[in-house]
């Protein structure tokens, strides 16, 4: 199994396991809409597809590559898997110790029994998720370092297990534009996130943001990433100034999510952003804060025609228009979200036009 792994990881493809797991660990399936893998227009005129994020053009250009480069890269990969096997292990039985210190810290046998139970009851979708593929980006977020890796894993699963019946159920009451709102050329999935459209505090949205990244990373796979455009058209600071709110929504993506972030786009960082982005930044890792980009919206319709094809590309222009026209109103806005939505979570099905 473990070389089997080690295979797929090394040409790019999700880790394999029986029938598409990403979404069969949830109880309600995630439903797609016009979800079909991005087409990237060649010189030619003929278009390839892309799957798995790898396109036949970098597969033959990988199969090109000096064979003793491949075997020093599969060595790597070996001496990774063996490493994220030992933080798999490593987190299992740091799991295990907190269930035995509860019995040794409760005061007698019939609260033991419940907090044992209880924490049991916690854990059980949470191994699920648990797997080789998360202790692999744990491991990379913490530069190979084992014993940061196993804290991290541990914060993790304690995270979800008090979200266990948010990542359960995957529905939440929908407070703003926060959605999936198609694919990139390199088929990471892109979530859409609107300041204008947030009436309450961050903690009001904070369940929304949860489970669009979670859709978002079921789409991308067991190693894959997600993209972020986030649009700060219209941004009301005094609805960000949660600081306790904001540290929640970094732990979860330092530890949860850690590694599951190809880039981020701020459009129209406003000087009123800035408060809230020197709050944020000193909660986020180095690498996670190189993944920022700071533009303007003609700056960002220029970069997003480089990563989108032309029908996503022109979904987003269009939700760009409609978010900045003083004429349409939050329902207007609202609609406009519905009908460009990528799949169910977290606003719903799609509204036809």
């Amino acid at each position: 199994d473990l070389e089997v792994l080690h295979l797929g990881l090394l040409l790019g493809a999700p880790p394999p396991s029986p029938a598409a797991p990403s979404l069969g660990r949830r109880r309600r399936p995630l439903e797609l809409y016009g979800a079909a893998r991005p087409q990237a227009a060649s010189s030619g005129g003929s278009s390839s597809s892309i799957a798995g994020g790898r396109s036949s053009e970098c597969c033959a250009d990988f199969a090109a590559r000096d064979c003793t480069d491949l075997a020093t890269m599969r060595s790597v990969m070996t001496q990774d898997l063996v490493a994220a096997r030992n933080v798999l292990e490593r987190t299992r039985e740091e799991w295990h110790k907190r269930v035995n210190e509860l019995r040794r810290q409760a005061g007698h046998e019939m609260e033991w029994q419940k907090r044992v139970n209880d924490l049991r009851r916690q854990a059980g979708p949470e191994m699920e998720w648990a797997t080789l593929p998360t202790a692999l980006r744990m491991l990379k977020a913490n530069i190979g370092d084992v014993q940061q890796a196993v804290k991290m894993f541990v914060q993790a699963l304690e995270l979800r297990a008090q979200d266990r019946h948010l990542f359960q159920t995957m529905q939440c009451e929908a407070r703003s534009d926060v959605r999936i709102i198609g694919r990139d050329l390199d088929d990471h999935p892109v979530v859409y996130m609107c300041a204008r459209s947030q009436e309450g505090p961050l903690g009001s949205i904070r369940d929304q943001f949860v489970i669009t990244f979670e859709a978002a990373c079921q789409l991308a796979g067991d190693m894959g990433t997600v993209s972020f455009v986030v649009d700060m058209h219209g941004l009301q600071p005094h609805l960000n100034m949660d600081f306790k709110a904001v540290k929640a929504m970094a732990d979860m993506l330092g530890t949860v999510y850690a590694e599951r972030i190809c880039r981020i786009t701020i459009v129209d960082f406003s000087r009123a952003a800035q408060a809230i982005w020197w709050m944020i930044k000193p909660m986020l890792r180095p690498a996670t804060r190189q993944k920022f980009a700071f533009v303007s919206e003609a700056q960002a319709r220029q970069l997003c025609k480089e990563q989108l094809n032309e029908d996503i590309y022109g979904r987003l222009c269009q939700t760009f228009e409609v978010n900045r026209d003083p004429k349409l109103s939050a329902e207007d806005r609202a609609l406009h979200a519905r009908r460009t939505t990528m799949c169910d979570v977290p606003l719903g099905p799609p509204l036809e036009d």
